[in-house]
């Protein structure tokens, strides 16, 4: 399927307008749809404004998307994996944000949105998670070792403080308690032969002020239980935990 060739950005009223006008189902998972009430009149009138603004950019005629719009539309609709992220930025919710990467044969698109646009743009579908990585804000990794503890030690309130756990439950808890920049939530998909689509657990990239950002997630312990992971959130650990999580769902 021809893609877009080139950026584009859009209004998100348009996105959402336009997506469903085409009757593509749900909009793509980091474009949520807030309920809102409007008129048949008003929605028909969103509907011919959306169409003509993407017309002045070559991408609309006679009120429908041209074919690499349409086509682009289909792949965020149909795609076979995806990987995606949440930015929360706290109190400076101006600068929350999402990202995802779709991909689907030869082709891949990147969708960037925060609460008033949309960005649709091609990538390779080689390197999806680099894709999404090498967009989010810029943040130095920190700089500690990694950190493997068992989930249910965490969470205990009576945990042995002489387990060979301990020190590293201690170390854990002052990273997770500490102030942070921001935090971003990474999740990957897939989508089945039959159209169903899996999607992981968070993986997260937090932003400790002053140290950096940090790679967290929870996996199994190869004993039947969970353990939370802690890594140095450098570009190399962020891009393989999203690729070896999108092979374990495939």
């Amino acid at each position: 399927m021809p893609i877009l060739e080139r950026p584009v950005r859009m209004p998100r009223l348009a996105f959402l307008a336009v997506w469903g006008h085409e009757k593509l189902g749900d909009p793509p998972v980091v474009v949520e749809h807030a309920p809102m009430f409007m008129t048949d009149e008003f929605a028909d009138k969103l509907r011919v404004q959306s169409y003509g603004l993407l017309a002045r950019f070559g991408l609309a005629a006679s009120g429908a998307p041209s074919p690499r719009l349409r086509d682009t539309l289909e792949l965020l609709a149909e795609a076979r994996r995806e990987v995606y992220s949440w930015s929360d930025f706290g109190a400076r919710r101006g600068d929350n944000g999402a990202i995802l990467v779709a991909a689907a044969g030869r082709e891949a698109v990147r969708l960037v949105t925060d609460n008033r646009s949309v960005q649709l743009e091609p990538v390779s579908p080689r390197d999806i998670g680099g894709s999404l990585v090498d967009l989010l804000p810029g943040c130095d990794p920190a700089k500690l070792r990694p950190l493997k503890v068992p989930k249910d030690y965490y969470d205990s309130a009576s945990a042995d403080p002489l387990a060979e756990s301990s020190a590293s439950a201690d170390e854990l808890r002052h990273l997770m308690r500490a102030r942070r920049d921001a935090v971003h939530l990474m999740h990957v998909a897939v989508r089945g032969q039959d159209g169903s689509r899996t999607h992981s657990t968070p993986l997260s990239a937090i932003d400790l002020t002053g140290r950096g950002r940090v790679l967290s997630f929870v996996s199994p312990d190869g004993a039947g239980g969970l353990q939370i992971n802690v890594y140095s959130g450098t570009r190399a650990h962020l891009v393989d935990a999203l690729t070896l999580t999108l092979a374990e769902l495939a």
